[in-house]
């Protein structure tokens, strides 16, 4: 299971980073600072889907649902595209609000078209998680391939058919894209047989169940999304948008190390709410051990493997166009490192049950964050936007560190015991 999340996580990863890497390569700086700073907008839609519906979806269908797992999967479906097509909704009406009333015409496209990105990636999103319910990530790997091969496709085509690469040819990739690997992942899911109608939960308990279990984590994921992407877009409002560009155009070089840790974030999960809802008394904690030292193990590798061959990963990913900025790179390795302790944290947060402490950590992080991102940009320019991911990430770390030692304290959960 282990071999088959991390194939289909690498292929998905794959497909985004060379949507953004080709986009970053193909335009000028200052186009790819414009889409990389309305790019925030589709992350932080893509945290509330996360939060709402991907986490409880494994969390339930790991334990509450195990019996009936791909009768919840099928009804969790419509809840999906139900709960989507809120922020969706909102997205498309502040792009058409930006283009008549204020003539951004622009904008208006990017954002019309990161509403529907939107949509169908976190339908695809969806689809992909079910298959991790159901105990068999492998399994979607043709349907992760064809999300692959349609962007590279896709991608290469507008170059070869426009005499210059737009920017918001992105949202158009992923939206293509994303329906291509939808359409094959939800045949191979359901397979040739019907789901007996007896067997699936209620659509509004579903609904109930998920805003209950994801509300804090809600908040809390678009707090968190935005400290995330705090330093894009006031890289863009104080530095410009081509300073923004090539602050994206460097994470991009640590991108590969955090999307291996969520994948093995996702597996850390499941298996740890698996063993919590079964474990036999007296039994040893080899879950909650995998889950954290795999990450910090795989991020520092990552890091002095980037810092060896920097230059050379630059000339490849970039031709040379962001070479004068490699100087950002250093405080940025460390990142996936403070990254791969937050997310064990996460991890205890959503399976101990106590995830109503994500909401106050976020705002305590988004508050402190913003503060001192503000302060960095100001006295230090780039290289204060670059050293605010690091610092920003330590905030996170310290301040989920303090809230989950007051909830053993306080023994909001029997099994925080397991943390002593």
């Amino acid at each position: 299971m282990a071999l088959g999340a991390i194939i289909e996580q690498g292929a998905y990863s794959v497909g985004n980073f060379m949507v953004l890497l080709l986009i970053a390569r193909w335009c000028s700086r200052a186009e790819y600072g414009a889409f990389a700073t309305a790019y925030s907008i589709y992350i932080l839609a893509l945290e509330t889907q996360n939060a709402l519906i991907l986490d409880p979806l494994l969390i339930f269908g790991r334990s509450r649902y195990a019996a009936i797992k791909l009768a919840y999967v099928c009804s969790m479906e419509k809840v999906t595209l139900c709960i989507t097509s809120l922020p969706a909704a909102l997205i498309a009406s502040s792009g058409l609000v930006a283009g008549i009333g204020f003539g951004r015409t622009a904008l208006s496209l990017n954002l019309v078209l990161c509403a529907a990105a939107f949509l169908v990636t976190a339908w695809f999103l969806f689809l992909r998680r079910s298959f991790y319910v159901m105990e068999r990530p492998g399994q979607s790997i043709p349907a992760t391939l064809l999300y692959l091969t349609s962007a590279l496709v896709i991608l290469f085509s507008f170059k070869q058919w426009c005499q210059q690469v737009q920017a918001y040819c992105g949202f158009l990739t992923l939206t293509a894209a994303g329906l291509a690997g939808g359409l094959l992942a939800r045949r191979m899911l359901r397979g040739p047989t019907s789901v007996p109608a007896t067997d699936v939960p209620n659509f509004k308990r579903l609904v109930h169940e998920h805003w209950t279990f994801g509300r804090w984590q809600a908040g809390a994921g678009i707090l968190n999304s935005t400290t995330n992407h705090l330093q894009v877009i006031l890289a863009a409002a104080i530095l410009g948008v081509e300073a923004a560009g090539a602050l994206r155009a460097m994470y991009l070089l640590i991108q590969p190390a955090l999307q291996l840790i969520i994948v093995l974030l996702i597996l850390g999960m499941g298996n740890l709410s698996a063993w919590l809802e079964n474990r036999p008394t007296g039994q040893s904690k080899p879950a909650l051990r995998s889950t954290y030292l795999v990450p910090l193990a795989v991020s520092m590798v990552y890091a002095l493997l980037m810092y060896t061959f920097a230059e050379s990963v630059e000339g490849v990913f970039f031709a040379g166009k962001y070479h004068e900025y490699l100087y950002l790179l250093p405080p940025m390795l460390f990142v996936p490192l403070v990254f791969s302790v937050f997310a064990y944290e996460f991890v205890l947060f959503m399976s101990f049950g106590i995830q109503k402490y994500l909401l106050p950590a976020a705002a305590i992080t988004g508050a402190t964050s913003m503060c001192l991102s503000y302060i960095l940009n100001l006295k230090y320019g780039l290289y204060g936007a670059s050293l605010s991911f690091l610092i920003c990430g330590l905030v996170a770390a310290l301040v989920n560190l303090a809230l989950l030692y007051i909830a053993v304290r306080r023994k909001i959960s029997p099994n925080l015991s397991l943390l002593h």
